[in-house]
């Protein structure tokens, strides 16, 4: 399960439960997509919550998309 929100006029939070999304957007895009929160269960990591601008939407927009 993937979503998105928009936070303010340009900002946007992406949540995601997809291990393949989070692995991507940590190799490609950890200097433009930020990390807002992490979710864990059992110690293992669950979910990942991210903040993002315009410039990065058509590429959530895909991942929400692939699913």
């Amino acid at each position: 399960m993937s979503e998105y929100w928009q936070l303010e006029k340009c900002s946007f939070a992406f949540y995601t439960e997809n291990l393949k999304v989070m692995r991507s957007i940590n190799r490609s895009y950890s200097d433009r997509i930020r990390i807002t929160a992490e979710y864990f269960k059992d110690g293992k990591l669950r979910r990942k919550q991210y903040r993002f601008g315009n410039a990065e939407l058509r590429r959530i927009r895909g991942y929400i998309a692939s699913e």
